[in-house]
């Protein structure tokens, strides 16, 4: 029953995100395909009514939220479905998400760009920007920051090639399509891993699987971050395994695909021991420095980059749920004011977030210690002794 609700939630957010597509997308399709210009139509119904369909974006993710943190503290409960079906209905919601429409990011066009530039226009993604091409190519009319050259390693570069090379890249929807499922496949075998690394702890599938935040940035809105984390999980399952070469091979994918799992690369010489403490490191050190860097615009997405790190600490649910829920306001304080009012006003640098989220990770830094851990083996805090009563 609760896993019907959420695909009810899920569907009618794949409905949603189609009533924002671009209007110069719906252009570019619609000069080999001119039924697609009846979504035209749609687009003038999102316009007339931001308002509206700003506050259900605010009810669906809420939605998920709640669903996830049910999941989270009563995950005993999927002891009762066997793991293939589990694994089965977890396919079924990655593949709803992932065939989403990206409408709050154009990430996943520049990606697919920057396959074309190389494969049909036979020039270097590195050294020429998209804004080359202006006027002899219509994709530029819908990519967004065309003065940039490519920003990724060249391993993303060469799996966003793989659409391309297997229907050219002349065509726009079975690239973004298959792009998409390409992510849903490394989405899933990433939450697999991860529930093979966590000794099948259930409550995986809270903060990976139905995680709203990861959903939306690596599923929805497509970032390259998912093919980083998947590499970098990878390594780190190579490395408890004592394959070092596997894992500095995969470890190094990691990197070559977005640069900043390069502060990962030391555990590969790390005892257990030594690894586990700069695994903690690494979570908050990352974690502080997103919010309070000043070189550029922390965009949400960016804290993705902690689940390359957090499943591998031992946390209790209660830190779950406060990290879900500081995800949960990126995701709101974020992306609801643009779809509000359709510009961005770089909200994610709100002093009040960045003092309810040090608030945040104060309170798990307390529910992680030894002392809090010690008074609760000695029954002195009765309130989490309930809540783990509740959960079995």
């Amino acid at each position: 029953m609760i896993f019907i609700i959420f695909l009810l939630l899920s569907l009618s957010f794949l409905i949603f995100s189609y009533l924002w597509i671009d209007f110069a997308v719906v252009l570019t399709i619609a000069q080999g395909h001119p039924k697609f210009q009846k979504l035209l139509s749609i687009i003038e119904f999102t316009r007339e009514n931001r308002e509206l369909l700003s506050q259900v974006y605010l009810i669906l993710i809420v939605c998920f939220f709640v669903f996830d943190l049910f999941l989270l503290f009563f995950s005993k409960i999927l002891l009762t479905i066997r793991k293939k079906r589990l694994f089965f209905i977890t396919a079924v919601f990655v593949l709803v998400f992932s065939f989403s429409y990206p409408f709050l990011s154009y990430d996943i066009f520049t990606y697919l760009f920057s396959a074309k530039m190389l494969l049909h226009y036979h020039v270097n993604p590195y050294k020429v920007a998209p804004e080359e091409f202006l006027g002899r190519d219509l994709w530029l009319d819908f990519l967004r920051n065309v003065q940039f050259k490519y920003a990724y390693g060249p391993v993303y570069l060469f799996y966003s090639l793989i659409p391309g090379i297997i229907f050219s890249t002349r065509r726009l929807i079975l690239n973004f399509y298959f792009l998409k499922l390409m992510n849903a496949l490394v989405f899933w075998f990433t939450g697999y891993l991860l529930f093979e690394l966590r000794k099948e702890d259930y409550r995986v599938f809270s903060w990976w699987f139905f995680n709203p935040f990861l959903l939306i940035e690596l599923l929805v809105n497509s970032h390259s971050d998912l093919l980083m984390i998947w590499f970098f999980i990878l390594g780190v399952f190579y490395l408890n395994k004592k394959k070092v070469l596997n894992s500095i091979i995969t470890m190094g994918l990691s990197v070559l695909t977005k640069y900043v799992s390069i502060i990962g690369v030391p555990l590969l010489f790390l005892g257990k021991r030594l690894r586990n403490i700069y695994l903690k490191f690494l979570a908050i050190s990352l974690f502080c420095f997103l919010l309070f860097q000043k070189q550029r615009v922390t965009q949400p997405w960016y804290f993705s980059w902690s689940y390359m790190y957090l499943p591998f600490i031992e946390l209790r649910s209660a830190s779950w749920a406060l990290i879900n829920l500081n995800l949960l306001l990126l995701l709101i304080n974020s992306y609801y004011p643009f779809l509000k009012t359709g510009g961005w006003s770089g909200t994610t640098s709100l002093p009040e977030l960045k003092i309810l989220s040090m608030l945040f990770l104060v309170f798990i830094m307390i529910l992680e210690s030894n002392l809090f851990k010690k008074l609760i083996k000695r029954g002195k805090i009765n309130v989490f002794n309930l809540v783990g009563k509740i959960q079995q």
